[in-house]
């Protein structure tokens, strides 16, 4: 299963934030620096072995709040073998990044544990958290990367909840601060949605689009075809106001169409 996480930072970022708070023993920071070095392999037990090494010897917050944060990213990253797995690991994680924050780290580790929480919060399909967290974080993100993500990813959330016009704004600035980017891209092409659609697959020939039309009413859906700028044949269901009646029917259709997708 993939990764849930698109933002982060590595093990080269563990000194900078330790120094700007109680400095730790050097084997507390050693064992941070092992954690973070566990995490970028994807070794994820000694990655949650080193943050719970740490946090057993009571450390200094900043320390601590460092600790939760590797911790935090590691139950997010694990693999998961189950949907449900996903959502426990998912709010496991969350957890851990709040009780980091809770330590009042000093930046950019407090950025970095805001736009953790507003991924999270993104996939548990809580919008409003995803916004605000990743507003507050974002002019402290530690690289323009993070930064162009976070606000795209602020726009999704808004389109999620509706807010067109207000996603359509923050788009605008994604292109403006972050042009030639790929969330600038990806911010055009979302520019201007006013409904939600489940892509169910895009044919050369009018004949597989025929046949998908038909396997898509049989199971209760109505779709509607049309064709793309490439001239593909697109099978779509649609449009929908809410996202979470996009996601309910894409939830009706995977199992027959796997590749079924909401656009935008």
């Amino acid at each position: 299963m993939r990764s849930l996480t698109w933002i982060g930072i590595g093990g080269a970022m563990v000194l900078a934030w330790l120094a700007g708070g109680c400095v730790p023993t050097v084997d507390l920071s050693k064992n941070l620096d092992e954690g973070f070095g566990a995490l970028q392999q994807k070794n994820y037990p000694a990655a949650l072995s080193a943050a719970d090494g740490v946090l057993s010897q009571k450390p200094p917050t900043t320390t601590a709040a460092t600790a939760h944060y590797l911790k935090g990213r590691a139950i997010e990253e694990r693999t998961k073998p189950d949907d449900a797995t996903v959502s426990a690991d998912l709010q496991l994680a969350r957890e851990q990044y709040v009780r980091a924050l809770e330590l009042k780290p000093p930046q950019p580790l407090e950025a970095n544990l805001r736009a953790q929480v507003a991924n999270v919060a993104y996939f548990q399909d809580d919008y409003a958290t995803a916004i605000s967290q990743w507003g507050t974080a974002y002019a402290d993100l530690p690289d323009a990367e993070s930064q162009a993500w976070a606000l795209y990813r602020i726009g999704v959330s808004q389109q999620r909840q509706g807010l067109w016009d207000s996603a359509d704004r923050t788009y605008a600035r994604v292109v403006e601060k972050h042009p030639g980017s790929v969330p600038a891209q990806r911010a055009k092409d979302r520019t201007g949605a006013r409904a939600f659609y489940v892509q169910i697959g895009a044919f050369k020939e009018v004949t597989g689009a025929e046949r998908t039309l038909n396997d898509v009413r049989l199971l209760g859906v109505a779709p509607v075809k049309s064709i793309d700028p490439r001239g593909l044949h697109v099978v779509r269901a649609g449009p929908f106001t809410a996202y979470t009646t996009a996601k309910a029917t894409r939830q009706r259709l995977i199992g027959k169409f796997s590749d079924a997708t909401i656009v935008p």
